[in-house]
């Protein structure tokens, strides 16, 4: 026996009460596009339940209903004026001749003078149109206010693509993220509107990247972590043959019609040389704002003419790309990875630079090698903690490896060692010291058998002892690392006794990222505590009587 339309709604379409619905991820089609704030989308798994309804809505017999006898609020079938097809409806106003009526299954709003009385079966169908907004989409709507051409090619896009989303909110309407081809949406949005890429030009670009072959490159332009472009000795190539045909070519047809995407060629209002192009908005017939495809900048183009032959058919002779950074080192350390990477890549310039694609499309995102090394490893944050600190911009810090960690841990359980008679200067050895077992290193014996020593695990503060123990040789061998630092903030306007308070003698340990390397004066660092800067927590509270 067949499912009822109930039942196949019920069970296909999950978490329709909406109570606790945070994090689960649909499967959707945009059911009717507005706005970035303003949309519908169906879950895939409705689609067949949809139709079933579409063709049980067309079937009704029953004859138009009057409007005296329809109320605001009611479920009802009304007539689509566009194609004249029947489709469930709720009654918004009601007018004399007509009524205003919001299409539950899809979200479109419209005026019909076409209602019928719907069946029993079909009203209790929960509606299988939800509305979403865009999470954190303000600057992107903004632009579809201001650029009616970008408006038209976003709402292309969101019209024809199945994506997924993810509920941020358990009432409606419902705040999502929503991805497509493994991307947020905001990337994609982004890629239309800063760089002209429509869907159709995105899968073109997705061709020409290789993935996973190395090949040498030049960095050629950094805007962020997240875009910068390369070039490599084949594009330079490619690059001089595009511009000796677009400054010897006289045989260009005119674009018939200019609109946002549109790649063509076009002259530079700047300096009047020809340029390939992607239109980003339109503002007269004679002048657009485009995207320079082989510089990855924007500007004023007037004359645009068809792109043909080698100018047409070459890739654009820069790449631009992503650096394959987990999304939680981008998110938390976004400002500081940025300045970490522009300082690596001005240390580069002599050294050799390999690309490997990881996943195609716009930006592509890749690995960096920089003489064989993972530029994302040299950049990852560290684990620090910090114990010398003359000010803010003097301290030395300690690397926290899992080793350190481990050793810490395996001293914390020793309950005893064995005492070293004649302990020897630049040894290891390990000293009790309030009240815990600690790695020092012997740098000298004093009057009375008193012993200076360093204490290499903790950014090497020194201690004086009477005793000296054996480590165990896996914990004398094990490596500790120190650098000298600063953070690089003016003295005037940051706490060094904050600092000091927030380090609680060396027992502390941050998240480091190196910003610019200086090994003379202490490299320039950027440090965090649970993933905020502490640059905000030490600095001075301005009063006339402060003396921190």
């Amino acid at each position: 026996m067949p499912k009822s339309l109930t039942d196949m709604s019920n069970e296909e379409s999950i978490g329709y009460d909406f109570i606790n619905i945070v994090g689960v991820r649909w499967h959707v089609r945009i059911a009717y596009f507005n706005s970035l704030k303003d949309f519908y989308v169906h879950k895939l798994n409705d689609l067949k339940v949809l139709q079933n309804i579409k063709a049980e809505v067309q079937s009704i017999k029953s004859e138009l209903l009057k409007f005296e006898c329809v109320h605001i609020g009611d479920l009802v079938a009304a007539q689509y004026n566009d194609d004249g097809v029947w489709y469930r409806a709720k009654v918004i106003s009601i007018q004399e001749t007509d009524c205003r009526v919001q299409f539950v299954d899809y979200g479109n709003t419209e005026t019909t003078s076409n209602i019928k009385r719907l069946p029993d079966e079909l009203v209790k169908v929960l509606p299988l149109a939800h509305p979403c907004v865009l999470d954190n989409i303000d600057s992107e709507e903004q632009v579809l206010l201001n650029n009616y051409g970008m408006a038209e090619v976003i709402a292309d896009f969101m019209s024809y693509n199945d994506m997924i989303l993810e509920f941020l909110n358990n009432s409606k309407p419902h705040i999502i993220k929503m991805t497509w081809d493994g991307r947020n949406i905001k990337e994609i949005l982004n890629n239309m509107i800063a760089f002209g890429i429509t869907r159709q030009i995105y899968e073109k670009l997705k061709t020409f990247d290789q993935l996973g072959s190395k090949q040498p490159v030049t960095i050629i332009n950094i805007q962020s972590i997240g875009e910068f472009y390369v070039q490599t000795e084949v594009d330079k190539n490619l690059k001089s043959q595009v511009d000796d045909e677009l400054n010897g070519n006289t045989t260009w047809h005119p674009v018939v019609d200019v609109k946002v995407g549109k790649e063509a060629v076009a002259k530079s209002v700047e300096d009047n040389s020809w340029y390939r192009i992607r239109v980003l908005e339109v503002h007269d017939d004679v002048l657009c704002t485009c995207y320079f495809v082989d510089y990855g900048t924007q500007g004023m183009c007037s004359d645009f003419y068809e792109a043909q032959g080698i100018v047409e058919s070459t890739p654009p002779t820069i790449k631009r790309c992503m650096l394959n950074m987990t999304d939680d080192h981008k998110r938390f350390f976004g400002e500081s990875l940025m300045k970490s990477f522009v300082d690596e890549m001005k240390m580069c310039q002599e050294q050799s630079i390999t690309m490997s694609i990881v996943k195609a499309g716009e930006p592509c995102v890749v690995d960096i090698e920089v003489d064989g090394v993972h530029l994302a490893d040299i950049l990852k944050p560290l684990a620090v903690v910090v114990t010398q600190i003359t000010h803010v911009n003097a301290l030395t810090v300690q690397l926290v490896t899992a080793g350190r960690r481990g050793i810490l841990n395996q001293l914390n359980k020793v309950k005893s060692l064995n005492l070293v008679k004649s302990p020897k200067v630049g040894k290891l050895y390990a000293a009790y010291i309030n009240a815990s077992w600690v790695r020092v290193k012997l740098e000298k014996i004093g009057q009375k058998k008193m012993m200076v020593a360093t204490l290499v695990d903790f950014a090497g503060e020194m201690a004086e002892v009477d005793q000296l123990f054996s480590l165990p040789e896996h914990i004398a061998n094990a490596k500790t690392m120190m650098l000298h630092c600063s953070l690089g903030l003016d003295e005037l306007l940051y706490s060094t006794i904050k600092l000091r308070s927030l380090c609680n003698n060396g027992t502390t340990e941050f998240t480091m990222i190196i910003t610019a390397h200086n090994v003379q004066s202490g490299h320039t660092v950027d440090l965090y505590k649970d993933n905020v800067n502490v640059s905000g927590m030490i600095r001075r509270t301005l009063s006339k009587s402060s003396n921190c």
